[in-house]
């Protein structure tokens, strides 16, 4: 995985906990150190940070990676679950009083491409653990609607064209939806904004 996709996930990841922290304790009493903080101060410093992170990802792209710092007008907005799913692989360990303090986050199987040179077009296989409700892979890049591909035996899938940016697959059960109901595995990032697969 590229430096400028790590920082994304990392920043997706920290900003995911951050709110899902602030969801979770913004109910507790005065007699908590929470009190003395509003919501919108932890929205200031989540958008500040977010924006020095897009101004990283620009920057690998265009100077590391020799691509376009801009590669979709909208980034792909993920939930807390598959930012959590994408971080978990780089989490080596983690104190029990960071642990505590965190919220439960559901953590889904890791999904993954066997075939480096799969190019738009082409079929590639993919791993994850095996579910029998898996049915569909769904590809989602920025704001637009996913494209769903019936997933085929032996875990093939054909990938689509038309896709671009940082494109994220999810394997899922429906076709038509990708949320926390649906989700089979994934997500991973598949192909970065140069259309290579990751």
């Amino acid at each position: 995985m590229n430096l400028s996709i790590l920082t994304s996930v990392l920043a997706a990841f920290f900003l995911a906990h951050v709110a899902s922290a602030l969801l979770t304790k913004r109910d507790i009493t005065a007699t908590s150190s929470w009190s003395s903080y509003s919501l919108q101060c932890y929205l200031t410093a989540a958008a500040s940070i977010l924006a020095v992170e897009t101004r990283h990802a620009a920057w690998i792209s265009s100077a590391v990676g020799h691509g376009s710092p801009w590669d979709t007008a909208f980034q792909t907005p993920l939930s807390f679950y598959p930012v959590n799913s994408l971080a978990a692989s780089f989490i080596v360990s983690c104190p029990a009083a960071n642990s505590a303090s965190l919220p439960s986050l559901t953590t889904y199987p890791t999904l993954a491409f066997t075939d480096a040179h799969a190019r738009a077009g082409t079929t590639a296989t993919l791993t994850f653990p095996f579910n029998s409700k898996a049915a569909f892979v769904a590809f989602v890049s920025g704001m637009g609607t996913p494209v769903f591909v019936p997933l085929q035996s032996s875990n093939r899938v054909t990938i689509p064209g038309g896709l671009h940016g940082l494109v994220f697959m999810f394997v899922t059960s429906d076709g038509g939806n990708v949320d926390d109901s649906t989700m089979v595995a994934g997500p991973n990032v598949a192909l970065d904004s140069s259309g290579n697969v990751v």
